[in-house]
């Protein structure tokens, strides 16, 4: 990270000098070597001493010449405002060669290629400054055409010179603190070598029509993160699926009102899909075993998602995370907990599905999870007591029944699982005796609640 000072017609950049907040200028700054990798690419990134390499100070001319050319006005320390305080510039090697990390931290300062910029704003406007905006703007460099990593902080309408750089691998244009609208996404589909695209929290209400259709041109994405994007049209098909390298696709927040589109079933590489808190509807789609990989799955905060659980669920055998609560999903769930426990080495970790309709009464088969970790069934309509069975989840730290309507004892092997962090039983109807049993190993409960006055006494009698 450096500082960028001075004006924008003498514009100063570089390292704070030791204890003070006095920038010293690149070409006589030092710092010690500092090797990191980059785990998309696996490639290692050079901090600190590569402030020295000839590219790097390529760089940072090239970016105080800019600095110049469009008028950005650079931090003042005193005053408190200016429009620029801070770029981060790193020296990236990559190399198909196997080496140890002091060759590669040699090698990289010697042979390096600067392809990674980060222009995020760490010091955003608020109301308790000046109202000054503090975002880059400007036409793209192009110097810059080589950039295969960006990560930058934007305001106003996303530049269409952005498609130029057709090399870019990696683009993350969320975390905006002032709005950043996408008037146009065709920009976009020049950018045919993206593997990673993030516009979190952009403004895309003015593509929302075709948004699909233009991330579906970009073959080689492994990722798209569109969270509160304000996109509200999800279409139900695609023609062909382009993107079939996709691996994680995160759409959480924009409003969608329709259906689980049939298409996402035929993206086979998925492991991550996040559609929550959107205004889906209709019955959950029984063909989710097409999607064999997946490792994460949240459909929750969908009020109008109804219908029984799929069968299909149950045979996602990697699934490591499954979300449905605050959806108005019904039936049993002896079915999936059976399918999901008979996997082998099932991974599940943690099951939500807190906040529906659901009936029943809970399986033996819960047992056989033996990962699990954060289980949600509060606010729903189960009956009869819990399976012993639970006693054999040993990794189990939250556990969620309140508010059903369960009866029965509390079995004492509940006791015995030590990595239990919460335990919620309230607003059920439980008899029996609770008993120190209930408590004898439960080393980490930090908070226990059930609705009978000997559980009360013996927790606040543990706590003490």
């Amino acid at each position: 990270m450096l500082a960028v000072r001075g004006s924008s017609t003498s514009p100063l950049i570089g390292l704070y000098e030791e204890d003070s907040h006095n920038v010293v200028d690149i070409p006589d700054c030092k710092g010690p070597p500092f090797l990191a990798f980059l785990n998309s690419y696996s490639e290692f990134e050079v901090l600190g001493w590569a402030a020295h390499h000839p590219n790097i100070n390529a760089d940072v001319e090239l970016l105080n010449r800019g600095i110049i050319e469009l008028h950005i006005e650079p931090y003042d320390e005193d005053q408190g405002t200016g429009e620029l305080r801070y770029a981060q510039v790193a020296l990236v090697w990559t190399s198909r060669n196997e080496k140890s990390s002091s060759a590669l931290a040699n090698d990289a300062l010697i042979a390096g290629n600067v392809v990674k910029l980060k222009l995020q704003n760490p010091f955003p406007r608020s109301i308790d400054t000046d109202g000054m905006d503090y975002e880059l703007g400007g036409a793209i460099s192009p110097s810059l055409l080589n950039l295969t990593y960006l990560s930058a902080s934007f305001g106003g309408a996303i530049p269409r010179s952005l498609g130029n750089l057709s090399s870019l691998l990696y683009l993350d244009l969320s975390n905006n603190f002032v709005e950043l609208e996408g008037k146009d996404l065709n920009w976009v589909s020049s950018l045919s070598y993206l593997r990673y695209l993030n516009l979190g929290g952009v403004d895309l209400s003015k593509v929302s029509s075709h948004w699909l259709q233009t991330i579906n041109l970009l073959p080689s994405l492994v990722e798209v993160h569109l969270p509160q994007c304000q996109l509200l049209n999800l279409p139900p098909s695609l023609p062909s699926i382009n993107f079939a390298a996709l691996s994680v696709l995160k759409l959480s927040r924009n409003g969608f009102n329709s259906t689980i589109p049939h298409w996402l079933f035929n993206l086979s590489s998925l492991l991550q899909l996040d559609l929550n808190s959107n205004n889906l509807q209709g019955r959950l789609p029984d063909t989710f075993e097409e999607l064999i990989s997946l490792q994460n799955l949240d459909l929750s905060q969908n009020t109008y998602l109804e219908g029984e659980l799929p069968p299909s669920l149950g045979k996602l055998c990697n699934l490591q995370t499954l979300k449905l609560s605050m959806n108005n999903i019904s039936g049993e769930v002896t079915e999936l907990i059976s399918a999901l426990s008979g996997c082998n080495k099932s991974k599940i970790e943690t099951l939500d599905l807190g906040f529906n309709t659901l009936t029943g009464r809970l399986p033996n088969s819960f047992g056989y999870l033996k990962k699990l970790r954060d289980l949600q069934l509060w606010e729903n309509m189960f009956r009869g007591s819990i399976p012993n069975s639970i006693g054999n989840l040993s990794s189990l730290e939250y556990l969620y029944l309140s508010n059903n309507e369960m009866s029965g004892s509390i079995p004492g092997n509940l006791g015995q699982l030590s990595s239990m962090i919460v335990l919620d039983l309230s607003e059920n109807s439980w008899q029996g005796v609770i008993t120190e049993t209930h408590f004898a190993n439960l080393s980490s409960l930090i908070k226990g609640v059930a609705n009978d006055k000997n559980f009360t006494k013996y927790f606040s009698d543990f706590q003490n």
